[in-house]
């Protein structure tokens, strides 16, 4: 969070956005970086990288599309009645407690009771 909210303007304009993610990166992933020889955290700019827009990513950005259309029908059941107990216990039921051991799309049906499809995309 000391990126995403500052305590104020004068923190986050003397905030190494470098340092930090180089910091992050080492305690997250748990990886040395050319902090090692440079003996400092402000050595790169990975930050700044974004390899995947254009590394092998294989579902693609449609991925993002399906778990949108997911997302959907799954928020339509709770139209009616957001804080219906039953219904959020049938949720945890059919997909949540699944984790990834069952096919996301299988869980999904379950609980819907059909099929999700893309034209609860629109």
């Amino acid at each position: 969070m000391a990126l995403h909210d500052p305590e104020s303007e004068a923190v986050l304009d003397a905030l190494n956005i470098a340092s930090l993610y180089n910091s992050l990166r080492l305690s997250t992933c748990l990886q040395d970086g050319g902090e090692v020889e440079t003996k400092t955290d402000d050595w790169a700019y990975g930050h700044c990288i974004s390899t995947h827009l254009v590394g092998p990513y294989s579902a693609g950005y449609y991925g993002y599309l399906w778990s949108r259309a997911y997302s959907n029908c799954t928020f339509s059941t709770f139209t009616q009645n957001p804080m219906d107990g039953a219904l959020g216990c049938k949720y945890g039921r059919c997909v949540l407690e699944h984790g990834g051991r069952r096919d996301e799309t299988d869980m999904i049906a379950e609980f819907l009771g059909k099929r999700p499809n893309t034209e609860d995309l629109f």
